[in-house]
């Protein structure tokens, strides 16, 4: 079977490997399993001989845009499910929407900021009355924006 190391791939081939993978509930090392058993078949076949229906990579811009605009407060507690967040803030990402999250201190006990910042691609609010946020009334203007 053919092998191929995702790390090499270029970032706009794993944006939308990691689109597809999402699209049908696999990650991303399942899909290019998945695409390279394809492709060993065949590139226009599937295993039993008939012809497969082309399957975009890429996302059609109505699938992608269903978010487009939407501003999202996200708030994250602590317990186990606090892991199931950096896939949620990804999924809602692709779909269009701006995601700004909250993180209490259990929370960061599971995930660390820095994860949830870099997936948001935005701050993330771990104190509600920050000094740096409080200057502009940071908890008033959280519940606003969204």
């Amino acid at each position: 079977m053919a092998s191929l190391t995702i790390r090499n791939l270029d970032e706009s081939a794993k944006q939308m490997l990691r689109e597809r993978a999402a699209r049908n509930g696999r990650s991303m090392e399942e899909e290019m399993r998945s695409i390279l058993a394809g492709l060993e078949a065949g590139p226009d076949t599937l295993a039993s001989g008939t012809r497969a229906a082309p399957v975009p990579l890429a996302p059609s811009a109505a699938e992608r845009q269903t978010l487009a605009g939407k501003r999202i407060l996200l708030i994250i507690s602590g317990g186990i499910a606090a892991y199931k967040s950096l896939d949620l803030i990804r999924r809602l990402r692709e779909r269009g929407a701006q995601v700004r999250p909250l993180m209490t201190a259990a929370a960061q006990e599971f995930v660390t900021p820095l994860a949830v910042g870099a997936l948001a691609a935005d701050h993330v609010y771990a104190d509600l009355f920050s000094r740096e946020d409080e200057q502009d009334v940071g908890h008033i203007r959280l519940a606003r924006d969204c």
